[in-house]
């Protein structure tokens, strides 16, 4: 009998001969490397030596050969009862993973066995002192912020490289919030999460990966021989916070790079790494050049890409031809923009970012983890400190600055108002584009344009605005200087170098800069004359399928053809079009009213079994059992409305008519061709509805007037519903909105 035992970081294989005379041999078979997804991924393109000492950093190996030069911290294991549950605690000490090596790999199986029960019961045994309640999240909410915020980047679109089922719920929480308190070397970075998100995401990962049942061991024996094989298996020689440790082992200068650590099979007292071998070969090389050979000059660039491999910013980041968003990653990159194409999605490159970004804003990036791509659903991450600023610091210095253009005779004053007069809408038209302080001429809103000289060194602005496509080959900006010549040649002369002047003397006014002209674009407003006016758009509370019909009354609605209701009522001017014709359809159509009477959601009519029975609460999009079956137009063009319930079909037309008092009224005829006891209209709801002499009040805004009495419903939200019997074939209603 041969059982065969997996896990994430190693793989025995037991076999059971006792013919041959010996009981028990364990043989290594399929080890699975330590997962490093920037080394793994660009290894090959990078010196081995640099990889070689990436990787001594990511392995932790100066803990125990060299721990004065110990500069990455590891885990801190102080709380992680409170983080991960007994059995999550189990599965990372008997399969090791990520960089953690194995202590214990000399043991027999008994012995290995009873020293992680007992690990166990120590390691549960630390917990925070005051524990969070845990928030409940929303798993479907959490699966689209997994796709959307840059998790896949590092852990791949599917599932597998999530350990969630290790945590506890609210251990689990508060990592994702704050992956650096418990692991302060930054290799997991922090998405800025809000504590919805965090819950949310707990919630859809332990959903994939649902965490055994079992309560963390308290006191015992356990606890005090845990504790001790602790210390005896060196453990705290990587989870220890100290600053100085002891070395246990030769410093790795003068080790013999055949054995201990880097050998296949160590010996008992040297910790078994399941490397690859290219892992092996390039730790060998480091730690070969680094005893022979002093450091060398001229590796700064190589260095650098090896940085960004090390931190995997390549999973998201191109640089100089290495790295970048990966083909069965590049669904999960989205945007609410897609207006900018693939700059709104994709992170941008790195190359020449030195030279583009001020060290300052540089820093911010990566240190801080600020973004000026709001539409852009991933996030940027902040990893830890140190090396963010290393990184940060190299990046400047490894691109060359792109000196400014000689400053153009022009004065102060011209230029600020030649650069306000140029993105403006009459000028260069960048606010069609570029919002200013978060307002925008159109729904493209690229980046924020008070931001532009904080963050751009001034001349990598100059180049990038003469020739965008030399930069960014896919950029939907256009170049305003074609073959050297201005698009606007009456600012400033048509000058190039004057304009690009002028533009950077405006911008450099940040936040204070004057709003430029096209930041507030007039409305477009549609009058009604002598007949009705439609205009089939999307509308607040009722999208896409609203249709708004003007009457030249002055009485107005919005028809859902969704849910077959009348959504809205108002009097006055008819609607602004704006957001419609200026946001690619994506803009709302807004009545020109700041007394709008809105109807309920859902379907307006419903087939019940008694008028007791609560009304459907379906706010489906399109009702459900409804087909709009368009509309006919009368002499003044006014629609009448048809469409089909079940078995049953219906016209649904409004006439507008002044009232005896010279106020706009609405008459609404409703006919049906089976009536029904048990079919009914939904006509309003509200907490307010009374009945007085024929006539309905809703609130204090709106008099209805039916051909027959209708039935005032209490509801469970407080609100009273207002529903008329279907047991005619004709059905009319008065609305007046009370001024």
């Amino acid at each position: 009998m041969i059982p065969l035992l997996k896990g994430e970081g190693f793989c025995y294989l037991i076999v059971m001969r006792r013919l041959l005379g010996f009981y028990l041999l364990i043989v290594p078979i399929a080890l699975a490397e330590p997962r490093l997804a920037g080394l793994s991924r660009l290894h090959g393109d990078l010196p081995q030596a640099l990889v070689g000492q990436a990787l001594l950093n990511e392995l932790h190996c100066h803990r125990c050969h060299d721990p004065e030069e110990a500069s990455v911290p590891t885990p801190d294991l102080s709380e992680v009862g409170s983080r991960l549950h007994a059995e999550g605690i189990r599965a990372r000490l008997e399969h090791p993973a990520i960089t953690m090596p194995d202590p214990l790999h000399a043991l027999s199986e008994e012995e290995r066995a009873a020293t992680i029960t007992s690990l166990v019961h120590y390691l549960s045994s630390l917990r925070a002192s005051e524990e969070a309640t845990p928030l409940e999240g929303d798993p479907a909410r959490g699966a689209l912020l997994r796709q959307q915020v840059g998790c896949t980047a590092c852990h791949g679109p599917t599932n597998e490289s999530f350990r969630a089922a290790h945590y506890q719920p609210e251990g689990l929480t508060t990592f994702l919030l704050d992956p650096h308190q418990a692991r302060p070397a930054g290799r997991m970075p922090s998405l800025q999460l809000t504590l919805r998100e965090a819950a949310d995401l707990t919630a859809h990962l332990q959903e994939l990966r649902p965490p055994a049942a079992s309560a963390p061991p308290r006191g015992g024996k356990g606890i005090e021989a845990g504790r001790l094989a602790f210390e005896r298996h060196r453990c705290a020689q990587c989870h220890s916070q100290e600053p100085i440790w002891e070395a246990t082992a030769p410093s790795w200068r003068s080790a013999d790079l055949e054995s201990g650590c880097l050998s296949v099979t160590p010996p008992a007292a040297s910790p078994r790494y399941t490397l690859a071998p290219w892992q092996r070969e390039a730790l060998v090389a480091a730690l070969k050049e680094s005893a022979s050979t002093p450091a060398r000059k001229d590796d700064a660039p190589e260095r650098l890409h090896t940085h960004l491999a090390q931190w995997n910013c390549v999973a998201c980041h191109e640089r100089d031809g290495l790295g970048g968003v990966m083909p069965d990653h590049d669904p999960q990159f989205t945007s609410t923009n897609l207006n900018l194409g693939d700059q709104a999605r994709l992170p941008p490159t790195l190359t020449g970012v030195g030279a583009k970004l001020h060290p300052s804003w540089l820093r911010k990036v990566l240190v801080e983890g600020a973004s000026v791509r709001p539409y852009m659903h991933t996030r940027m991450p902040v990893f830890a400190r140190g090396p963010m600023e290393t990184l940060s610091e190299s990046l400047s210095q490894q691109d060359a600055v792109l000196e400014p253009f000689p400053q153009p005779q022009i004065e102060e004053r011209e230029a600020r108002e030649a650069g306000h007069a140029l993105v403006g809408e009459k000028g260069f038209g960048c606010i069609a584009c570029h919002p200013y302080k978060g307002r925008s001429a159109t729904t493209l809103a690229a980046v924020e344009l008070t931001s532009m000289t904080a963050r751009l060194q001034k001349g990598w602005f100059q180049q990038y605005v003469r020739e965008p496509s030399r930069f960014q080959p896919l950029t939907i900006m256009p170049s305003y200087w074609p073959n050297g010549q201005s698009t606007r040649p009456e600012i400033l002369g048509g000058d190039p170098d004057k304009q690009i002047e002028a533009l950077w003397n405006y911008l450099s006014r940040g936040r204070e800069a004057r709003p430029p002209q096209g930041v507030r674009r007039d409305p477009i407003l549609l009058h009604v004359a002598e007949e009705a006016v439609m205009l089939r758009r999307q509308y607040p509370g009722v999208g896409k399928r609203g249709i708004g019909v003007g009457y030249p009354a002055g009485i107005h609605l919005v028809f859902d053809a969704g849910q077959l209701r009348l959504a809205a009522l108002w009097t006055g001017e008819f609607v602004d079009a704006s957001g419609a014709f200026r946001g690619q359809g994506s803009g709302n159509v807004q009545p020109r009213s700041r007394q709008v009477v809105s109807f309920p959601t859902g379907p307006a009519i419903a087939r019940l079994t008694s008028p007791e029975e609560a009304w459907p609460d379906n706010e489906a999009k399109k009702a459900p059992g409804f087909q709009f079956q368009g509309y006919d137009l009368d002499a003044k063009r006014r629609p009448t409305f048809r469409y089909q319930f079940g078995d049953s079909a219906f016209t649904d037309g409004f006439v507008d008519q002044l009232s005896d008092a010279g106020e706009p009224t609405l008459v609404r005829t409703l006919t049906v061709s089976q009536p029904s006891a048990a079919l009914y209209l939904r006509v309003a709801a509200h907490a307010s509805i009374t009945f007085t002499d024929g006539q309905y009040r809703i609130g204090d805004q709106l008099t209805l007037t039916p051909s027959r009495p209708g039935i005032i419903q209490p509801a469970a939200d407080e609100k009273s519903i207002l529903m008329i019997p279907l047991s005619k074939a004709t059905l009319t209603i008065v609305y007046e909105i009370t001024p």
